[in-house]
């Protein structure tokens, strides 16, 4: 081997060692890191996700909360009537002031346990109805049904008063059903008759507002038949993303979305983010060691040239 095919066998030596060396050192890393992140992207995605899906279960359980506290407001008001001197004003007052209740029903089970005894108070402008009925039926007893009403009765015996919702002749109304602390004119039970429509809008509607805020599209409905009863803004139920049941109406739900982009596509757009940032880096990188790469090659090349001279 003579002298010049010496020095070119150093450079090319030199060059190969010094090109190892930084993708070693420098890009090799880089780019493990990469694909660890690009792995890593899929995970992160469900990650987010989940996070804004708990974040709308909370507001969904939130209104669900409130409508319960309402009712819990309902019938503790509702229980001072006995301490009421006309009783009749008092249930006159208190339909007028929630007007979602459309009638009140007293009633107790009769001797056979499938029919009931009622006393129904509604408000007919601009006077209070008072009808009494024997072996009325309207809450269509079944044994199940019997058996939770004797439950009431229990818990009312041991200080708690829980609510029922049962279903009852007219599909338009809701017997929220409890049992009374003291019993009124021998009658055990009350069921105040709801209008899911009427509470929704009423009830619900201010604290759905107050939730939704200018992030969210929040509306409730009912499946059979499907209907919505509110909403914050005008949305097509496949939009939503989440929803549960209302507690307190049966086959009623809330349900709710984001504004403008769906989840999916806030995750995807942020996924995509990620990647293309990842891409640049590594993009850069790519050509920062190719430029250092290019720039040591020439300099070890004019050393080479130099030392030819000498």
């Amino acid at each position: 081997m003579n002298w010049f095919n010496f020095k070119t066998f150093t450079f090319q030596s030199t060059e190969k060692r010094i090109a190892f060396i930084l993708i070693a050192v420098f890009l090799f890393p880089a780019l493990a890191f990469s694909v660890f992140e690009l792995s890593q992207l899929n995970e992160n995605e469900e990650m987010i996700q989940e996070i804004y899906e708990n974040q709308l279960d909370a507001i969904l359980f939130s209104i669900n909360q409130y409508s319960n506290d309402i009712l819990d407001q309902w019938t503790k008001a509702f229980n001072d009537f006995s301490s009421s001197e006309k009783p009749k004003e008092f249930f006159q007052q208190f339909l007028e002031f929630n007007p979602s209740i459309t009638q009140i029903i007293f009633f107790s089970l009769d001797s056979s346990r499938s029919k009931t005894n009622t006393l129904t108070y509604y408000i007919k402008e601009p006077d209070l109805i008072q009808e009494d009925t024997s072996s009325n039926n309207f809450l269509l007893l079944t044994p199940t049904k019997v058996e939770t009403l004797q439950k009431l009765s229990q818990f009312i015996k041991n200080d708690y008063q829980k609510i029922e919702v049962l279903a009852n002749k007219n599909d338009n109304l809701l017997p929220m059903t409890f049992a009374l602390k003291t019993p009124y004119k021998n009658y055990e039970f009350c069921s105040f008759m709801v209008n899911p429509q009427y509470f929704v809008e009423d009830i619900l509607a201010p604290k759905i507002q107050e939730v939704a805020r200018e992030e969210f599209i929040i509306t409730s409905y009912c499946e059979d038949p499907v209907q919505q009863l509110y909403s914050t803004d005008s949305i097509d139920l496949n939009e939503v993303i989440s929803n549960r049941n209302l507690w307190l109406l049966p086959n009623h739900f809330i349900g709710i979305a984001l504004k403008g982009n769906s989840i999916n596509k806030i995750v995807k757009a942020r996924t995509q983010q990620n990647l293309y940032i990842l891409l640049f880096i590594d993009g850069f990188l790519i050509l920062a060691l190719w430029l250092v790469y290019k720039n040591m090659r020439r300099e070890i090349l004019l050393a080479q040239i130099k030392s030819e001279f000498v």
